[in-house]
């Protein structure tokens, strides 16, 4: 491997930093973590902004997890909270600076040769980001861009739905 191809370094390594920066909100995971979300929970059409902070919330915690895998299989009727983090975004834009990821017209995002080589670099590792692998695998593409759309639209209509009542 030379190092051309990667981000940091030609080896994918989380290590211990000198102050306590919590590993969910360390760059280089984010980045690992939106390419797994990309490669494994998206289509070849691409990947919402919406769709990538729904997931990588889902990431943060075992109940997270086990909540959008039962919304992912139509065992939940409510919708998941859904929180919009910086990290996301920051890691984000790093990725498509880097060539990890391109954004399409539409806004979407999809995962080039660079990011589908960094993916598969991460897939051939048995002991790196085991639970999260293990978590987009069971959500695969069971959330699609469609289910998407309509929960913004669900949002929408009870955000209007709350501005009437206080009228």
């Amino acid at each position: 491997m030379n190092n051309d191809n990667y981000l940091l370094s030609d080896t994918i390594i989380f290590d211990v930093k000198p102050i306590a920066v919590p590993y969910n909100y360390r760059v280089s995971y984010k980045i690992a973590q939106l390419l797994l979300v990309i490669s494994l929970c998206c289509s070849r059409g691409g990947c919402s902004l919406i769709k990538l902070h729904m997931i990588s919330m889902s990431l943060n915690s075992d109940a997270s997890m086990d909540q959008m895998e039962q919304f992912a299989n139509g065992l939940l009727s409510e919708i998941p909270l859904v929180r919009f983090d910086p990290a996301v975004n920051r890691a984000l834009m790093i990725a498509i600076n880097e060539g990890l990821i391109t954004q399409q017209q539409d806004g979407k995002v999809k995962l080039s040769s660079k990011g589908r080589l960094y993916v598969s670099e991460i897939m051939n590792e048995n002991d790196l980001m085991v639970r999260e692998k293990k978590h987009l695998n069971a959500i695969s593409s069971k959330i699609t861009e469609k289910r998407i759309s309509e929960i913004m639209a669900d949002w929408r209509y009870q955000g209007a739905a709350d501005k009437s009542d206080k009228n």
